[in-house]
């Protein structure tokens, strides 16, 4: 297997990142990708606005496009205020799932006009949470961060007490409170990891920053390659993998932002 320089691939998937983060500067941050969708810049403007509706849509995200699942708060708002759901308060959310059985919720889930792939597992992560939030961080969601200025480790832990949040979501969640909005003061960048999800996973064994890409591997290489803030390989790793690095499909190394002379998988491919 070809042989790649970790330092190297590491810095061109941050240099890469900070284009990322350049591009954004100035943006208001897109979770549903509505610049491509202006018709679903309300959607983002609910997830901006209620943090209830930002923490269900963690918990949504899987099994399916995650523009797709970070909508869905917007959809199944639209039951509380059909013309203007985008301007649904985190207490009428917490309000109206707390009023409403898990059949009632359910029938609202399948009726929906686009459906969630895992419906039948998020419908009572939905009703778990919002009792979480209700009983134990005071009707406020916020609280999950921001209550007792907690340690990253700490809003780790209250995030996967969550039914549906597992190291991937936190993390995840953990990035975009420090990334994207600025909710996380900035000695703390250096608990932030890098989420374990199949993307990463796939571009980090690719580019030779683990060779067997476990969990820990995985983990300890983003510490490692970056200390003062692991996370920061998150981004351009996840974006790398979504567009360019196909697990299923021929990659297209050369378009890939990396460059296929530090991706031993595209050496191999040109028999490098």
């Amino acid at each position: 297997m070809a042989k790649i320089d970790k330092a190297k691939s590491s810095k061109a998937l941050l240099g890469f990142g900070e284009s990322l983060l350049k591009e954004r500067n100035g943006k208001s941050v897109d979770f549903v990708e509505f610049e491509n969708n202006p018709e679903q810049m309300s959607a983002n403007s609910l997830l901006l606005n209620n943090n209830f509706a930002f923490l269900l849509a963690v918990i949504y995200d899987q099994g399916q496009p995650a523009k797709m699942a970070w909508r869905y708060p917007y959809e199944f708002c639209k039951h509380i205020n059909n013309e203007l759901p985008h301007t649904v308060t985190e207490q009428q959310l917490l309000d109206f799932i707390c009023k409403n059985n898990l059949q009632k919720l359910d029938g609202i889930f399948l009726n929906t006009v686009f459906k969630l792939r895992n419906r039948r597992v998020a419908c009572p992560d939905t009703i778990r949470a919002a009792n979480r939030v209700i009983t134990e961080h005071d009707r406020c969601t916020s609280n999950i961060w921001k209550k007792g200025d907690p340690a990253p480790q700490e809003i780790i832990e209250r995030l996967e007490k969550f039914s549906g949040i597992a190291q991937k979501k936190s993390s995840m969640a953990m990035n975009i409170l420090y990334r994207d909005l600025k909710l996380i003061d900035s000695m703390h960048a250096r608990h932030i990891d890098v989420s374990y999800d199949t993307h990463i996973k796939r571009v980090f064994k690719r580019i030779g920053l683990t060779e067997n890409g476990t969990f820990k591997e995985t983990i300890n290489a983003a510490r490692e390659l970056n200390p003062c803030y692991p996370g920061s390989l998150d981004l351009p790793a996840w974006e790398i993998g979504r567009k360019y690095c196909h697990k299923s499909k021929t990659p297209e190394c050369t378009e890939c932002p990396i460059g296929q002379t530090l991706c031993r998988h595209a050496k191999k491919s040109r028999g490098g």
